[in-house]
């Protein structure tokens, strides 16, 4: 009995060292992994990644179409056609407008399908829009696609840089620096056919603006933008990077809320017109550029005056060089605080930098300082103020491989069922990339770039019933969007009942990345980095506080590099 107690005595101790041992083995390892992750994070993170990406479908990028010939198209459209042509491919129609058309009056009784091929070129539309006769069927799907080249559908108008020129106008000249007058090329704008209602007034953008308040002419589409190389350029601003600080409040106005208020609402404001507006002094530098130039009229700002993420564009009321004090046009909706951000634009004095622009709404002239060499260079300015491509109550279509850009408005509208928007670029427009509203509708395999709002609005479903939409956005470069307005959109709006965001890559955005509300979405496997660079209170995915929005499943996402170094 002795012996036994003591073998078992002895399996104990052995059986504690062990357990010892694994647990010393385990917080060497935990210790080990962290200093590994601090030295190493970045390749770290990478051998995840890679991982990931081996687990996960590869994220598509869009590519240019290649050349060449499709030979199974029903209508054909092309630069060189004409819409008094059959659509063959050897006659084919000048405009898309006209295959929609043709589409229309087409039997498809036992068709399998229809394609509409669009050769390669661009085609400036102001809107194409598609209603429930043009439909295609289960069966007979419509497909309108590329070949032969890339297809660019454009809102906007391209600007031969041949058209630039230096600047001769002295009265301009003494605007700017030295170094502006050397480098700052112009072009007139109307001498090209286009007036002030093609580039438009400068209006509020932001989503915390409170312009709606205000009696007259305070509401309209977002500006035009100028694009150089697929890159939108900046309207000529103090300070070229960075911001300013309010120094003191003098009055913070009738806002929605006050600093102190703690978010306590003030009744009736909605209703309230014409609102006391804001007043904040400026540093003694900043008044004296104010002072120095040749008009107050038309300067702007951009504001956050309270909160980095609430913030809005706002016209300079009047400014006092004497008190240093500056009144906004509108009233700050949350109050304002000193030390609070801002920074002034659409000055031509200010047009001192590469990569800035000015246009003088009044006379039509154009003035860029060209961020590289303008020769050749692609330089858009966009301005239509529609959707470019809408679908209403249409099923069955598909957009295949095509280019949209160059739009005020939104890219693709789609308020339907059944649609595919797959292997297109959108770029370079000013509102939402795509809009989905409706049942079964897909995007697969986009690029979504320098989008002035919300990449792409993924919604539909029931949540009365909670039936699901099941509309999808999957396998998608999403990059550079929220740029008119830190607060102006999110890589991803999901919201309805049971649709899905997978397979995704995000980067370069000022605020958040995925926006998530309704019921039973799905957002997984998406790589999310480089974002929230600018913007306070948000995060990578993001969510509100309702009690009924719930069900949602956020799985198996990696977020690299999230945030700012404040």
């Amino acid at each position: 009995m002795k012996n036994k107690k003591n073998i078992i005595g002895f399996c104990r101790t052995v059986k504690n060292l062990i357990e010892k041992a694994i647990l010393i083995w385990y917080a060497n390892l935990i210790i080990v992994s962290i200093v590994l992750l601090f030295v190493y994070k970045t390749d770290i993170l990478d051998l995840i990644y890679d991982d990931y990406k081996a687990a996960a479908p590869s994220v598509a990028v869009y590519n240019e179409t290649e050349d060449e010939t499709m030979t199974n198209g029903d209508f054909y459209v092309s630069t060189n056609g004409s819409d008094d042509n059959t659509g063959a491919k050897d006659a084919p129609f000048l405009t898309i407008e006209k295959a929609v058309e043709a589409v229309r009056n087409t039997d498809k009784t036992d068709k399998n399908g229809i394609t509409v091929c669009i050769e390669g070129g661009e085609y400036c539309v102001s809107s194409l829009e598609f209603t429930k006769d043009d439909s295609g069927t289960e069966t007979c799907p419509v497909t309108y696609c590329s070949y032969n080249g890339d297809v660019i559908i454009n809102g906007g108008k391209n600007l031969d840089s041949s058209l630039f020129s230096v600047i001769e106008d002295e009265s301009v000249l003494n605007r700017l620096s030295e170094n502006a007058r050397k480098n700052v090329v112009c072009t007139d704008l109307s001498s090209l056919g286009l007036g002030k209602d093609d580039w438009g007034k400068l209006y509020p953008v932001g989503l915390y603006g409170t312009q709606a308040n205000y009696d007259g002419d305070t509401q309209g589409p977002v500006p035009c933008n100028l694009y150089f190389n697929g890159t939108p350029l900046t309207t000529a601003r103090y300070p070229d990077e960075g911001f300013l600080h309010t120094v003191e409040i003098i009055r913070e106005g009738q806002g929605q809320e006050s600093s102190t208020s703690n978010h306590a609402k003030v009744e009736g404001w909605e209703n309230l017109r014409n609102p006391e507006t804001t007043i904040f002094t400026v540093d003694d530098e900043t008044a004296e550029r104010l002072n120095s130039y040749a008009s107050a009229d038309n300067v702007w700002l951009w504001t956050a005056l309270i909160y980095e993420w609430a913030d809005t564009t706002v016209p300079m009321k009047s400014f006092d060089y004497e008190t240093k004090a500056v009144e906004t046009a509108y009233v700050s909706k949350y109050g304002a605080v000193a030390g609070s951000t801002y920074y002034i634009f659409n000055v031509l004095e200010e047009l001192d930098a590469p990569g800035e622009w000015y246009l003088d709404r009044d006379s039509g002239m154009l003035y860029v300082y060209p961020p590289e060499n303008i020769e050749n260079a692609q330089i858009t300015i966009s301005l239509s103020a529609k959707d470019l491509i809408t679908v209403t109550d249409a099923q069955y279509l598909c957009f295949d491989s095509l280019s949209v850009r160059g739009t005020r408005g939104n890219g693709i509208v789609i308020n339907s069922n059944n649609i595919t928007v797959r292997n297109c670029l959108v770029s370079e427009l000013s509102g939402t990339g795509v809009i989905i509203n409706g049942y079964h509708n897909t995007v697969t395999g986009c690029e979504f770039s320098h989008i002035g709002g919300t990449a792409a609005e993924i919604k539909g479903g029931d949540r009365e019933t909670l039936t699901a939409g099941e509309n999808r956005i999957e396998n998608c470069l999403v990059h550079d969007f929220s740029e008119v307005s830190l607060t102006a959109g999110q890589g991803v709006n999901i919201g309805g009942v049971g649709n899905i965001c997978a397979h995704n890559e995000f980067y370069n955005s000022p605020q958040q990345v995925i926006w998530y509300s309704g019921n039973n979405n799905v957002i997984e496997y998406n790589y999310i980095h480089d974002a929230v660079r600018l913007s306070d209170d948000s995060s990578a995915i993001y969510t509100g506080r309702r009690w009924d929005e719930v069900g949602s499943v956020v799985r198996y996402n990696v977020l690299y590099n999230i945030g700012n170094d404040d």
